[in-house]
């Protein structure tokens, strides 16, 4: 995602409300004081547990506004074009937090094979990840680019332009030759193969892969689902037992109704601007940037993402593909 320094500004003035010790960090307290204030009741102590679970990278017990940055934005934001400088993340004399570095291999496989991301970093990339829970990953394919032999689990997948490919599965094996639309959302299981884009255009696709051990998020009290409330602007596009990909779509000042989020993972397919209402209370909005390309990492336990109202405040119908843990 692409923000301008005046954006940049709006987001440091959002976390110094916070910071009442002017020290760069949010503590335990204070971040259990933005949570009240978005919600507007007392948090739980499991809220502000899992708040930090999501936001806090290096696990020593504070948020620096890098990290508050990386989650609300995802990862390799950009201000103005370009990677943030330091003294963009510096925050009241504080010194900047280093980012916080991608997980390599995440998975370890019988067969010895590496994940996509590490076998071809250069066609694979993780956008957006919750820890502990998935990572969303976009594939990037030139004509003729081929990967590195590799392993998934279990994956949905959302194809942004068409793709045609040859698959070897499993990776030796003679190549199968597949051709599939735009907006295709298939679900594959658990395989390792070798992928060739044997098309003429670049073919680009986003898919979800659950981390090992993935654990249940559980659901919000009186969950209510937006494919339910606002079925103009939600609907289900694929789902299995554990996860939905969903695709939201709104025009310019529309907004949907209240509802429920579990843990999520989002990509901008179009947009430029949205207003969330966390808890749906209209005396708190957050207006968030957004850029085409961007992956939003949405944990159930950032009460922004579990509960809310949002409206298209840009200036552009916004689609945003999303996949969703159904427990």
């Amino acid at each position: 995602m692409d923000i301008t320094r005046a954006q940049l500004d709006v987001f440091r003035e959002d976390f110094k409300k916070f910071d009442t010790d002017s020290s760069g960090h949010l503590s335990k307290e204070q971040v259990k004081g933005m949570l009240n204030d978005q919600l507007q009741r007392e948090a739980t102590e499991a809220e502000v547990k899992g708040f930090f679970a999501s936001f806090d990278a290096d696990q020593n017990g504070v948020i620096t506004f890098n990290e508050y940055l990386l989650n609300v934005l995802g990862a390799g934001f950009t201000v103005g074009g370009a990677a943030p400088d330091p003294a963009d993340l510096a925050f009241d004399g504080a010194a900047p937090a280093a980012p916080a570095a991608p997980a390599a291999g995440p998975f370890s496989f019988a067969s010895g094979l590496p994940d996509c991301c590490t076998a071809s970093p250069d066609l694979y990339k993780t956008i957006a990840e919750i820890p502990g829970v998935a990572r969303l990953v976009e594939m990037n394919f030139p004509p003729g680019a081929k990967d590195v032999p590799h392993e998934h689990p279990i994956h949905s997948m959302y194809f942004i332009t068409p793709c045609k490919l040859k698959i070897a599965d499993p990776p030796g094996s003679d190549p199968k030759e597949i051709e599939v639309p735009a907006g295709a959302a298939p679900i594959f299981p658990a395989m390792a193969h070798q992928v060739e884009n044997a098309g003429e255009q670049d073919g680009r696709a986003i898919f979800v892969e659950p981390y090992p051990n993935c654990q249940p998020c559980g659901d919000p009290e009186g969950y209510i689902s937006p494919f339910d409330v606002s079925p103009e602007c939600y609907k289900i596009l694929t789902e299995d037992d554990a996860w939905i990909t969903g695709v939201m779509t709104m025009e310019v000042g529309a907004k949907d109704a209240l509802h429920h989020h579990r843990d999520h993972l989002i990509f901008v397919e179009e947009g430029d601007g949205v207003t969330i209402y966390p808890g749906g209370d209209e005396e708190s909005p957050m207006v968030v940037p957004l850029a085409p390309g961007a992956g939003i990492p949405a944990p159930m336990s950032a009460p922004p993402f579990a509960k809310h109202t949002l409206m298209n405040s840009g200036t552009v119908p916004l689609k945003m593909v999303f996949f969703e843990a159904k427990k």
